[in-house]
């Protein structure tokens, strides 16, 4: 233990390791961003709430991303120029995330290849 350490002064630092871990998070997103496609159409509420990873990795070099997701449906309301329709539209939300390293997996094959090369 450092000095001036305490069962106390632990504890606390575990919880903030723990709210900050990679792991999926809610967050707000925009509609117009997700589908900018959609240049037409105005979407009321212009925001929808899904999950996306994020946080910290306990290590550097390694990179908080999603591991898995699924779909959900939100109903919106889509507003066109002359039109408004209740419309059920697909978001990608995280279920789970891991911290992955930030090198390509295959950079020690590919110096190794080059070089083998002749020019």
């Amino acid at each position: 233990m450092f000095i001036g350490q305490t069962p106390s002064c632990l504890k606390i630092i575990l919880e903030e390791i723990q709210r900050t871990m990679c792991t999926p998070r809610e967050v707000c997103l925009e509609v117009s961003k997700e589908y900018p496609e959609s240049t037409s159409h105005f979407y009321v509420p212009r925001c929808v709430s899904v999950h996306r990873c994020g946080g910290c990795c306990p290590q550097e070099g390694l990179y908080c991303t999603n591991t898995s997701h699924i779909y959900i449906n939100k109903t919106l309301v889509e507003l066109s120029h002359r039109d408004r329709s209740m419309v059920m539209v697909a978001f990608v939300n995280h279920t789970s995330c891991e911290c992955l390293s930030k090198r390509p997996l295959h950079s020690v094959i590919r110096r190794a290849a080059a070089a083998h090369l002749t020019v």
